[in-house]
């Protein structure tokens, strides 16, 4: 029986809009956490961890997995380093993943005001699971790793992307959930950077970032906040 885990108080702190917002040409997004919940598919990659680990509970690992989370370790591999096992694949292809709360309206909200894409680390078949989830149509641009032959955080693949959407870096957002992903390796090539607050990424120490994304946010429909709202109907 898995044991449910609660993040504990000291790290949930209030949004914080970190920088005025500018209008950017071009929107870039990360998938898991930030546009679906992987909480399945991860309790399901973990229980096949665990089945190699015999006398390591559900619980002794995902306290493992929440201790390295906000020293802005990478959670699960660096667990599974701790407990001396091999790593597993995500099988994103079992469709464990749902789509979080708000992610279909937020996307129709963008999407009348910029072109939205997708920059993400996924095994193959994205495209399908995007169609699978009803969001692909929302999506200009799809860069997936596995199809790409590249992977976050190598800035390649973000400069790919902002190839493809026929943009700069300085003109163009990525909003995910992880910092060493995500939120490091987009600033390093120029892209602003929104974070949110989901997962175990979402338990990143902002203190220990030497260079900090524009916004933090623990919500997708906070996007539409920062922009679509202050722009009313340009």
């Amino acid at each position: 029986m898995k044991t449910l885990y609660i993040f504990p108080d000291a790290f949930l702190r209030p949004c914080s809009k970190m920088f005025s917002v500018f209008k950017p040409d071009f929107l870039f997004l990360d998938r898991g956490s930030t546009l679906t919940n992987e909480e399945a598919l991860e309790d399901y990659r973990i229980h096949e961890t665990l089945s190699f680990l015999p006398g390591v509970t559900d619980e002794e690992f995902r306290q493992k997995m929440v201790y390295f989370a906000p020293r802005n370790q990478s959670s699960y591999p660096e667990a599974c380093r701790y407990f001396k096992a091999t790593p597993l694949p995500w099988r994103a292809e079992l469709l464990l993943e749902t789509l979080q709360p708000g992610t279909i309206e937020t996307l129709k909200a963008l999407v009348q005001h910029y072109p939205l894409g997708l920059i993400a680390n996924q095994p193959p078949g994205t495209e399908a699971r995007l169609a699978h989830y009803g969001i692909r149509p929302y999506f200009s641009v799809v860069i997936a790793s596995a199809e790409e032959g590249l992977r976050k955080p190598d800035p390649a693949i973000y400069e790919l992307g902002l190839q493809r959407a026929q943009t700069l870096a300085n003109h163009a957002v990525m909003v995910g959930d992880r910092f060493d992903n995500g939120v490091i390796p987009s600033l390093a090539v120029g892209l602003h950077a929104v974070w949110i607050r989901k997962g175990f990424g979402g338990l990143g120490n902002l203190d220990l970032l030497a260079k900090k994304p524009d916004q933090v946010i623990d919500d997708i429909r906070e996007l539409i906040d920062l922009y679509v709202t202050p722009f009313g109907k340009e």
